[in-house]
């Protein structure tokens, strides 16, 4: 189950410095200060294409990803090679409960990935999907858990040959 924020916040797509300052800022102090939560947290301003939530930390500033800043916040600053890696596998989802993130290696953070299993029921229905038309390969590959790079493999039959 996913929350919206510390206070409920139903706020969109907000990504200027001085947004930062004035909305942002006290939101992730608000998620910071408030109880422990099993749930997801839902970052509710502006999102990468990834679904990872950003927004810019001071007017002209630099472009931070969201769940980077959150888990300096709590565990203080990235040590080397490591990166944010979130317990619940939900991080492209826009997740930042702090209680979900901790540092770790790129190989750790990939082993706690979600291991999708494609079958060949599932690639012959991606492929006719595809070929129907009206959707894209991003939009299936978010469908079925896997990069839009895999449907683009499955597709042209360099995979799961039809």
């Amino acid at each position: 189950m996913a929350r919206a924020g510390p206070r409920g916040d139903d706020v969109v797509a907000v990504m200027s410095g001085r947004e930062y300052h004035s909305v942002i800022r006290p939101w992730v102090d608000a998620l910071l200060e408030q109880d422990p939560t099993e749930d997801c947290i839902i970052w509710p301003f502006g999102r990468t294409s990834k679904g990872y939530g950003e927004f810019v930390d001071q007017p002209g500033g630099r472009t931070r990803a969201a769940h980077v800043v959150i888990c300096e916040r709590t565990h203080g600053p990235c040590p080397s090679g490591m990166e944010v890696s979130h317990s619940c596998n939900n991080g492209r989802g826009g997740c930042v409960n702090p209680a979900h993130m901790i540092w770790d290696t790129r190989t750790g953070n990939r082993r706690n990935a979600p291991n999708v299993v494609l079958t060949p029921e599932k690639a012959e229905a991606i492929r006719a999907r595809y070929e129907a038309g009206g959707v894209s390969m991003r939009a299936l590959g978010r469908e079925y858990g896997v990069n839009h790079g895999t449907i683009r493999a499955i597709v042209t039959g360099e995979t799961w040959k039809p």
